[in-house]
């Protein structure tokens, strides 16, 4: 009578049950069902993209993930407050050195300037990026991104400690109710986890809307299982 994510939440104290009205809640939980969240190594010489949803009067989040195969390899979520987008990308290059950094996925936003610097978010991608910037001219349609999420996530595998934090905000994101009729909306609830919901969805929109002029790539050729390193918890 509940359903079964209330069941699984409130009976079985689930903790990857996803909460009520969630928009990504059972597909992440999906995935954790099906061994997909695990560890994940980075390999070598493949590009490392990145999406943002930039944080004006709130955090900075930021998803970072490999093509391999027909696979999408999520490595790290990570969130930055009260600095500056070059302070971010320094952190990221710093934590991450090794890194073959792909394309950078920025919202439409970015091309607002920032108070600190006097330069748009873009003029700093630009200037201290190693590797392509893609910013969205408008902001992408949420139904259309939100789909293009639950499409990519069946093929999407997590490393478990890069990407915790980033699982958990996923699994809580979820769709406004309205009060008078008590009837789920499509407008997703602006909080904490929808920050990091945005950069998710900006960034399968992006690999969707491209994947065919990236099928000629070499590391896109066929589907591949990630080597597994060690076991999940």
């Amino acid at each position: 009578m509940l359903g079964e994510s209330a069941y699984l939440r409130e009976l079985q104290c689930c903790p990857d049950a996803p909460v009520e009205n969630a928009v990504l809640g059972e597909e992440i939980a999906e995935a954790g069902r099906e061994g997909r969240i695990t560890r994940l190594p980075y390999r070598p010489g493949v590009e490392v993209w990145t999406s943002y949803d930039i944080g004006i009067r709130d955090f900075t989040a930021v998803w970072g993930f490999m093509l391999y195969g027909r696979n999408i390899e999520w490595l790290f979520y990570r969130e930055f407050s009260s600095i500056s987008t070059v302070e971010v990308i320094g952190r990221l290059q710093m934590e991450f050195p090794r890194y073959r950094w792909g394309e950078a996925i920025l919202p439409h936003d970015a091309k607002a300037r920032e108070k600190s610097t006097g330069f748009t978010v873009v003029d700093a991608f630009w200037e201290r990026w190693k590797g392509p910037v893609h910013c969205f001219q408008s902001a992408p349609n949420p139904i259309a991104t939100v789909q293009a999420a639950r499409l990519n996530v069946p093929r999407s595998y997590f490393d478990e400690r890069g990407c915790e934090k980033g699982l958990a905000r996923l699994k809580s994101a979820s769709y406004v109710v309205d009060q008078k009729t008590s009837t789920v909306t499509d407008r997703i609830k602006h909080d904490d986890n929808s920050h990091c919901l945005d950069s998710f969805r900006y960034a399968a929109w992006r690999v969707e809307s491209s994947y065919s002029s990236m099928a000629s790539n070499d590391n896109l050729g066929t589907h591949h299982r990630p080597k597994v390193i060690g076991s999940l918890a």
